[in-house]
């Protein structure tokens, strides 16, 4: 006969205690007539969608508690007598919380509200008696201070995590931060150790096209446009099969779009850049999805393909859409770009002219600084050429193969203009570079959030409808 199964009584906080979701006020005054049970996550998508996002966060905060509570009640006492069995089930429930923590933070900063985060993820600490449940929220931690661009502090935080080594770290999202926080320092040899340890561990096809596009970029920053080539196509074939089991998710579906124009630009292909654009436009039309800076990036996206296309009316109308939506001053960068290909060299310099220079990123000022320099050809203009020349030399390409391209130009303004005339022809040829195109701060920049996502954008759209994408 079967021994009769041990009731596990419901844990269930008292009114005075702290409540589970980390708010710091008592569990009576917070979630304990919200508790969503098995809708833990309907009620934050409903409210999200339907733009309240006051109600989104009191949702998220319940379904962090009731969630806190399953794992109390079900997890934590097996735990406490040892059976390793609860293995599994323990790396669900720290799964779980930590994507529910996720879309706090999320919240969070959508109402402007992130200073409350450090402490909030603090209180948490005590969900869970393991070390993978610290680890966790330590990585929340330094994610919040980098998306509140406190960098320096944000590395110092993860760095209390401890080595991470690509060959036994276990944790996806923690490789993946690492090689956000670290990447534009990393070794060659290291950054791709650590983009194949992500993509041996993970089932997601996002992770697999975004992180199969790092391995390219970081080939492509050394010059191999042969082996990114082969990057690119692998990422895109695998999200291409993929496809065939089940529709992409949106995330997914914006990173296929990304690498398809990547893989457009150095192949010269049409169908690769006629995908992209398809792809593009089917997210763009899905209105009920972006929030306005969302859209914004994904017209800021289009415009990047029509670019690399040759495309320039239809990109100078994307980053136009882009810019109506959520002004920076590289969008306009790469709009004077436009305007400067389709024959308008004045309103080019209008448009570059009014941009902030000081507000640019430095890779940004790169680009500025070589949109100034075709301008300068075009108009055979020696003192922007000079302005050209001043820009470039004030910064540095963090990538090797930009960083040659920057040298060899800044030699070749400087013997021309050391000339008494110009050979603006040998100018233009030096700038017509298909790679000189690619946003480097962008595209470059292994993040968490995908290609042209860093974590500020990640967090203005991470609760849109979530895409199950594990097998």
């Amino acid at each position: 006969m079967p021994k009769p199964r041990r009731n596990i009584p419901q844990y269930s906080p008292k009114p005075q205690e702290p409540c589970l979701c980390g708010s710091g006020a008592a569990f009576g005054d917070c979630c304990a007539e919200r508790l969503p049970g098995f809708e833990h996550g309907e009620r934050v998508r409903e409210a999200w969608n339907s733009g309240d996002l006051e109600a989104a966060l009191v949702a998220a905060r319940a379904a962090l508690c009731q969630y806190a509570i399953w794992h109390k009640s079900h997890t934590a006492p097996i735990m406490a007598l040892g059976d390793r069995r609860i293995e599994k089930l323990l790396a669900v429930d720290i799964e779980a919380l930590s994507e529910f923590v996720g879309d706090v933070c999320t919240l969070h900063f959508r109402l402007a509200r992130q200073r409350e985060l450090p402490a909030q993820l603090e209180r948490l600490r005590a969900l869970v008696a393991d070390p993978r449940w610290q680890r966790k929220l330590t990585y929340h931690q330094a994610l919040v201070l980098d998306a509140t661009s406190a960098h320096d502090e944000a590395r110092a935080e993860f760095a209390k995590l401890g080595p991470i080594v690509a060959d036994t770290e276990t944790d996806v999202e923690i490789l993946q931060a690492h090689l956000d926080l670290f990447g534009a320092d990393m070794p060659f040899a290291e950054k791709l150790a650590v983009c194949d340890r992500i993509l041996k561990l993970t089932h997601s096809i996002s992770d697999h096209v975004q992180y199969g596009g790092v391995k390219a970029m970081t080939y492509a920053a050394i010059g191999d446009v042969g082996q990114a080539k082969k990057e690119l196509a692998l990422a895109v074939a695998y999200a291409h099969m993929r496809a065939k089991e089940k529709p992409l998710g949106s995330r997914a579906q914006l990173l296929l779009a990304s690498a398809l124009s990547f893989l457009g630009l150095f192949t010269r292909e049409e169908r690769r850049f006629v995908e992209a654009e398809e792809v593009f436009k089917a997210l763009l039309a899905d209105d009920g999805h972006w929030s306005a800076e969302g859209f914004a990036m994904l017209w800021d996206h289009l415009g990047e393909c029509y670019r690399y296309w040759g495309k320039w009316a239809a990109g100078d109308n994307a980053y136009r859409k882009a810019l109506s939506l959520h002004p920076t001053g590289i969008r306009s960068v790469f709009l004077a770009e436009c305007v400067l290909r389709l024959g308008h060299k004045h309103a080019a310099a209008a448009i570059l002219d009014a941009v902030k220079f000081e507000e640019l990123r430095p890779a940004e000022q790169v680009d500025y600084a070589y949109i100034t320099a075709e301008i300068a050809v075009e108009y055979s203009d020696r003192d922007r050429l000079k302005t050209a020349l001043a820009v470039l030399e004030g910064v540095v390409a963090e990538e090797p193969y930009f960083e040659q391209r920057r040298l060899e130009f800044i030699v070749a303004v400087q013997a021309e203009l050391a000339k008494g005339s110009t050979s603006w022809q040998a100018l233009k040829d030096l700038l017509a570079q298909p790679l000189r195109q690619l946003n480097r701060y962008i595209m470059l920049q292994p993040n968490i959030a995908g290609f042209g996502l860093n974590l500020n954008a990640m967090i203005e759209d991470a609760l849109g409808p979530k895409d199950k994408e594990t097998d």
